[in-house]
This record gives C-alpha cells, structure tokens and sequence, in this order.
C-alpha cells in the first residue's frame, strides 16, 4: 500500500512538472521568437553571446554584440564582449562581471546588458519578426543621451556569393576586393536605402539610413554605419534575376564629402574615377591641382587652387533631351567666391541606353584678367582588372598598321607622346583590356577618346594623366 501510494505521488510530481514546462516553457530552453519561417534564437547565460537568424532550419545570419558598436562620448564601443575587449581590440561596453537578461514579447526579443554603476548603464538590442522581415534596433540608456552618436555593426557575409550596394554596384563577395560605399549623389538619381546579399538560396534585402558601408572581402563582413537610434530591417526572399540598370548602362555617383571624387560604373561595377587631387590647371603660370589638404596647401603654396577648408562642394543634377536623346548631366564643382578663382569641376553627362559618358571641367575666374587653364585629368583605374592599354594613334585608324597592346607594369612609369623623335602621330584613344587567359586575345572594356597630346602611365599609383590641346572638346569614355 505504501509502495503503491508513493508510485501515485512520484506519479503525480511527474505530470505536474510536465504541466508547469507546458505553461511556462523549459527555463533551460534557449529564447526563440518565431514567425513564417523565420527564427530568431540566442541564449540567456551572459558568456553565449551570439544571435542567430534562421529561414527554413538553415542558418542565414548571425549578429554578435561584440561587433554592434555604439559612439559615447566621442568614443566608439561594442556593446558587449565577455572578456572586456571586443571588435578592433576596442575596451566594450558591458562585460562578463556584468548583467545580461534577455525578455521575449510576442514576436519579439529584447537582449539587455546592464550595470547600474556604469554609464552608460544599460544597451538593449532589439530584434522584432514580422512579414518575413526582421526589424533590428539598438537603444542606450545614458546620463547624457545627446552624446550617443554614430552606431555602427558588421554583418557576416561568409554565406553569400555576390552583393549589390545601395547605388548598383555589383560586388563579387568570393573573388573580388576590399571596397566601399558612402551615400552618393548619383546619376541616374536615386533615393535606394538598401542593399541586397545574395547566395543560392536565399535573398538579404538590408535596409536602412546608411550614412557608408565597408566590404572586407577577404574576411567576409560588411559593416553598415548608421546614426544612433535609427534601426535597421532585414527582408528574407528567394532570390530574384535583378535588372539592376535597365536604362542607363552608365551611372555616376559622388558624394557631399568635400575631397570625393567621382565614380563611373558600368552595370554596377566601378570602372573607374575622376580625381579632384589629379585635376592639374595652369593659373597665371603656375601649375596647380584642383585640391588637397589645408595642411599640404600651407606646405606647398600655390601648388593648389583650392583646399578642403577654404572652398565647398556643389552638386548640381539635371535632365535633358538633346536631338531626342534623353540623359542625365552632373555638375560637381568646388567653390570659393573670395578668390580670383572661384569654381572649377566636372561637368559630366551620360545618355539612355548608351554605353559611355562625356566629361568636360568647368571652370570660372574672378574676370578675365585671370588667367586659367586646364592642363590634365587624371583618372584612378584598378591595374589588376584591366592587365592591358593599348595607345590608339592617327595612323593605325587611316592605315594598315596594327600595334599590340602593351601589358601594364606593377611598377613603372609609361608616357605616349603626340610627337616623338620629330615625328607626330596624334594620339586618338587610349583602349584597356581585359586578361582571357592564355590562348585567347585580351577583351576591350573601356576606350577613352579625346585627341590627346600625352598620355602618361603611373602603374605603381593605378593613374592615368590625359592631356589634350582643346580642353573645348569632351572626354567620352566608352565602356563595353
């Protein structure tokens, strides 16, 4: 009877045990918040830090506190590493001797790091699941909430194979470069906040009010820069054939950053830029670049016409339709009006549905009395991609002569002349190419056209000074 009675209690312990992990759920349970096919997990002890996004029983994305970074002031901090020191050796937040607790609302999950003798004295990171989409956060309680600035987290790309920034450009996440994106102006215009990470499988649709984006190819990340409060959100879908630029094969872009140059891409991947620095004007006699710094312009006087204090940026974008072809056209300039010069810059036009882009400087003096004239542009190009030049002259287009393109240097210097050894052969284009492989004939990508009197090659700082007789005709860069 008394064998029977305590088989009944165990009994009855056992189900009410049962009964209570049916109600409240197993406290060992890690916290899960769950939503179509979506799910978000974590853990609650303190030393497990990591978050881990899922679609379908497969894991998509991670996020650690250790590389979520908050500004406070005029210092930038992890929110949380267990041993004190999170991303880039920097001194976190919170730490291991500090509190964590983690809360689940309906379809979402609050992850809190605390210490009340701190300030700030506690972060929480706030992810929310709905319509297939996860709306991600981070708030700070401090005792001088002004002083929180830029908040900034690295995303691990190590799953996707190609990734498309906010102004189309088309990144090779498994062969290609370190690169970056800062908000540009752009032609076509563009009002994107988002970019997309794509694999096989699956679609990454990020969004948010990125001030610039940092893609470290080699090590797999991309850290996405936002001001302080203004959350971001992750959209999952099955990957979609993209038309990224389906009327201008050509886009430009800069930015409000006073030293920025200006990008030319073609379908989304960067072919190459203009250079403000490599801007080179003669101004009363003296040679000068467009640009630099306060300090080099104190170092070197009159080597610059402007420098980063003392003149702004102008940005100024416009359409038009010129004999029935529609484009765009971008004036970037810089300006001080105190000077006797007061603007010099770009003005640069692309068309729809054509592969190339016509430049011409801009430029305006105090009154003619002041004496100003471009002498070159200088462009950046990525010598690794385009592995030959080719210098295509006069008498090779009236001719039969046929030259070969040259192989670009690692290091070095070329420089092609209008006339050489008392002979001139004007220099009408310069071609880049692309590497086959072996038994095949290099690829024109880029030709460049402007009746130039020299064109000088600086392989070791990937530059390429055009210099031209008419600075009246435009510069076209075409782009296959």
């Amino acid at each position: 009877m008394t064998k029977n009675l305590s088989k009944i209690g165990s009994l009855i312990f056992v189900v009410a045990v049962v009964v209570v992990l049916l109600i409240s759920g197993n406290p060992n349970a890690p916290p899960i918040i769950e939503e179509g096919n979506l799910k978000l997990m974590t853990d609650k002890y303190i030393k497990t830090s990591t978050i881990e996004l899922y679609t379908k029983g497969i894991q998509i994305l991670s996020f650690s506190p250790e590389v979520m970074l908050i500004a406070y002031n005029n210092k930038t901090m992890p929110i949380f590493a267990y041993s004190g020191i999170g991303y880039s050796n920097m001194e976190a937040m919170f730490n291991g001797n500090d509190s964590k607790n983690v809360e689940i609302k309906g379809n979402t999950m609050i992850i809190t790091y605390f210490n009340n003798n701190k300030d700030p004295n506690k972060a929480s990171i706030i992810f929310t699941l709905e319509n297939s989409t996860l709306f991600y956060n981070i708030i700070v309680n401090a005792s001088h909430p002004e002083n929180l600035g830029q908040f900034w987290w690295r995303a691990s790309t190590e799953k996707y194979k190609t990734i498309i920034t906010p102004s189309d450009e088309n990144i090779d996440n498994e062969a290609g470069k370190d690169s970056g994106w800062s908000k540009s102006i752009q032609i076509p215009e563009s009002d994107k906040n988002y970019e997309l990470l794509i694999s096989n499988d699956t679609m990454l649709n990020i969004s948010g009010n990125f001030t610039r984006i940092g893609y470290i190819i080699k090590n797999k990340g991309a850290i996405h820069y936002l001001n302080y409060s203004e959350g971001l959100n992750i959209k999952v879908q099955e990957p979609v054939e993209l038309n990224l630029t389906q009327k201008y094969p050509i886009t430009i872009s800069t930015s409000s950053t006073i030293s920025d140059g200006i990008r030319i891409y073609k379908n989304g991947t960067q072919i190459l830029s203009l250079s403000p620095w490599e801007a080179i004007f003669k101004h009363d006699g003296r040679t000068q670049r467009l640009i630099s710094s306060k300090k080099y312009d104190e170092d070197n006087p009159n080597k610059v016409i402007f420098n980063y204090n003392n003149s702004e940026k102008l940005i100024k974008i416009s359409n038009f339709s010129i004999n029935g072809m529609n484009g765009y056209e971008m004036n970037v300039s810089w300006v001080n009006e105190s000077k006797e010069v007061r603007e010099v810059g770009f003005n640069i036009k692309i068309y729809e549905n054509k592969s190339y882009a016509e430049i011409k400087y801009i430029y305006r003096t105090k009154n003619a009395y002041v004496s100003l004239e471009p002498l070159s542009y200088g462009i950046s190009f990525d010598k690794d991609k385009f592995k030959y030049i080719k210098i295509l002259r006069d008498s090779e287009i009236k001719g039969n002569i046929q030259r070969n393109v040259i192989e670009n240097e690692k290091k070095g210097y070329l420089n092609f002349e209008e006339c050489e050894k008392e002979k001139c052969d004007k220099i009408i284009a310069e071609q880049w190419f692309m590497d086959k492989g072996k038994y095949a004939f290099p690829e024109k990508v880029v030709e460049i056209e402007g009746n130039f009197s020299r064109i000088s090659h600086y392989f070791t700082y990937n530059l390429v000074r055009l210099y031209k007789s008419n600075f009246k005709e435009s510069l076209k860069i075409y782009v296959e």
